[in-house]
């Protein structure tokens, strides 16, 4: 903090900073964008961890998540045509230099085969940032994302008691669109 700058302008100019790094990660999702999205990330720090919802385990370091990325830009997604917020983004600062971030999105993912459908639904997602020591830049080192399961009412029978806020289209209603 400048000594001319008062706490509640600090946090004000934080707050500012953080929302325009959540924008960048979803300008980042929307263009299935590698090299935007590997940059919010501080790549100073060691432990960053990374889970997408696909995942059984968190992708470690910014290693972990180049690859990641490389991978889903490559292999995975073809195309992101809707990463909306369902309402605007929680941001907390939790210090000097951490903050959180918790939004629940609108989602759609266009898949490359031979994954066979879209994805579309609510996907909850955390960020954890913090400051980075060499610039002051606000930076991702933690990321979380899931999606909503329900309890089934159809099948009560199933060894799977929920299902998840997703809606994967087949051809049928694709075509009804």
């Amino acid at each position: 903090m400048r000594k001319t700058q008062t706490r509640k302008d600090a946090l004000s100019d934080d707050l500012s900073a953080l929302h325009r790094l959540f924008e960048d990660w979803r300008r980042a999702w929307l263009g299935v964008d590698a090299k935007l999205m590997l940059s919010l990330f501080d790549d100073s720090f060691d432990d960053i961890a990374y889970l997408a919802e696909e995942n059984d385990d968190a992708a470690r370091g910014i290693a972990g998540v180049t690859d990641y990325w490389a991978n889903t830009s490559a292999n995975v997604l073809a195309k992101v045509p809707c990463w909306e917020p369902v309402e605007p983004p929680l941001i907390t600062v939790v210090g000097v230099d951490a903050a959180l971030i918790w939004a629940r999105l609108n989602t759609h993912l266009v898949l490359h085969p031979p994954y066979p459908r879209d994805l579309v639904g609510v996907l909850r997602c955390s960020l954890g940032a913090r400051r980075r020591p060499s610039d002051g830049a606000w930076r991702i080192v933690h990321y979380h994302e899931s999606r909503h399961l329900f309890p089934k009412t159809d099948d009560l029978s199933s060894s799977h008691p929920f299902t998840a806020d997703i809606f994967i289209p087949n051809a049928e209603s694709a075509d009804a669109n």
